[in-house]
């Protein structure tokens, strides 16, 4: 994993960088910038596509059929099923329900949005990265409703960290920050379709122990 900040940046120019990285990366790795993955061809040079919440596919945005009362985490789950195996072409999917980005700065247009973006290429979430949010009473919060949430059943509703409040009350600039997923980038340009085939130190299962058959 790739992960770094940004001061003074916001999800906007995080997005802008993280395409250009990808479109250098692909270029020196294999001297073009289409890459062939299973039996799509991914396309890096033309301008990736930016999605934002009310554009998604499945009927997915607030005003759809789902309805305005649904869950976000609902509305996350149907678009994981429904709407990420066609995310073929690199594409950033934007303004994600603030509920479920505890960690990003609201939007300044709809307080209901964060600015955070989740990168897919080949059906494959690639990349997270959002606009800090950096009001450590603001974080206070948002962390007390994923202590709720987890509380209600969200195993993956984090937890509160006092040491992060503590830091921001310090201070920290305004800034972008993203985390870049370098095993999944590996598999679509080896195309490989299993992570444990690229990871430099894969999960073994343990050895067992031989049994002294004089012991028996």
């Amino acid at each position: 994993m790739l992960e770094f900040y940004w001061a003074y940046a916001d999800v906007n120019q995080m997005m802008d960088l993280h395409e250009e990285m990808m479109r250098s990366v692909v270029k020196v790795a294999t001297g073009g910038l289409t890459v062939r993955y299973g039996e799509h061809e991914v396309d890096f040079s033309q301008p990736f596509q930016r999605i934002t919440d009310e554009r998604r596919d499945c009927s997915l945005s607030r005003r759809s059929t789902v309805g305005e009362n649904e869950e976000p985490i609902r509305i996350i789950e149907l678009f994981e099923e429904f709407a990420e195996p066609h995310l073929i072409q690199p594409t950033f999917i934007t303004d994600f329900p603030k509920p479920v980005s505890p960690l990003s700065k609201a939007s300044p247009a709809d307080p209901s949005v964060a600015e955070r973006f989740e990168y897919f290429v080949a059906a494959i979430e690639s990349a997270n990265g959002f606009s800090e949010l950096n009001d450590p009473e603001e974080q206070y919060q948002r962390f007390e409703d994923q202590v709720q949430q987890r509380e209600r059943g969200d195993e993956e509703a984090m937890v509160m960290d006092e040491d992060y409040i503590r830091a921001l009350a310090y201070g920290m600039p305004p800034a972008a920050g993203i985390g870049v997923g370098i095993d999944r980038l590996v598999m679509l340009l080896a195309n490989k379709h299993s992570i444990r085939d690229v990871i430099l130190f894969p999960h073994l299962r343990p050895e067992k122990q031989k049994t002294d058959s004089s012991e028996q």
